[in-house]
């Protein structure tokens, strides 16, 4: 948590006004009507065959948790004075690496995935555990949800490899493989490792 970030400041004003409230900090949300591309992104690649470029080495773990999960952290909190003034940490009980997410969905789709992994400072595309286009950091992102277990009684009901059918199927429904995916970073990448779609 870096002190100059905008919600720290709120925090503080909140304790000091003497006021009730608790921090959720998500990490990454999948699903219907979420505001980022978790699972879209690698279901837009693997479903039109495309090569699908991950930063090196792709075996980064990252905790992907499901919307009604979230949902249901986030109502056990009302009414529940042990909540006040705590932190906690919004995500699944279970981390997959990033070939896990890419292999999963091709199983749905009975496909064979063809993973490309690169340095995204070698080709140009990101620095600092960021890369240009991809969802996630490129680092290891995962925490523990032990808190709001023991705290909140709270469970996860969701696991994303369980749900990656069900997630290709809301895709499909969706049209959205029918639909034009600016693919020009991907591409950009592919260019510089020399691999050709």
């Amino acid at each position: 948590r870096k002190s100059s970030a905008g919600h720290v400041a709120v925090e503080k004003y909140l304790q000091s006004e003497g006021l009730p409230y608790t921090i959720f900090q998500p990490l990454y949300i999948y699903g219907p009507h979420t505001a980022k591309d978790c699972e879209q992104w690698f279901i837009d690649r693997v479903i039109r065959d495309r090569p699908v470029p991950l930063p090196e080495p792709g075996v980064q773990l990252v905790t992907l948790t499901h919307i009604k999960d979230v949902a249901s952290m986030l109502a056990a909190v009302p009414g529940n004075h042990a909540a006040i003034g705590q932190h906690y940490n919004v995500c699944s009980d279970r981390a997959v690496t990033f070939q896990g997410i890419v292999k999963a969905i091709g199983k749905a789709l009975s496909k064979e995935p063809r993973i490309v992994l690169y340095n995204p400072e070698e080709v140009g595309s990101g620095k600092g555990g960021k890369a240009e286009g991809f969802p996630f950091r490129t680092v290891h992102f995962f925490a523990s949800a032990e808190k709001a277990k023991r705290e909140l009684g709270w469970q996860p009901r969701h696991d994303f490899l369980s749900d990656v059918p069900s997630l290709v199927r809301e895709y499909t429904y969706s049209g959205r493989q029918n639909k034009d995916v600016d693919f020009a970073i991907d591409d950009k990448i592919l260019r510089a490792l020399r691999v050709y779609v």
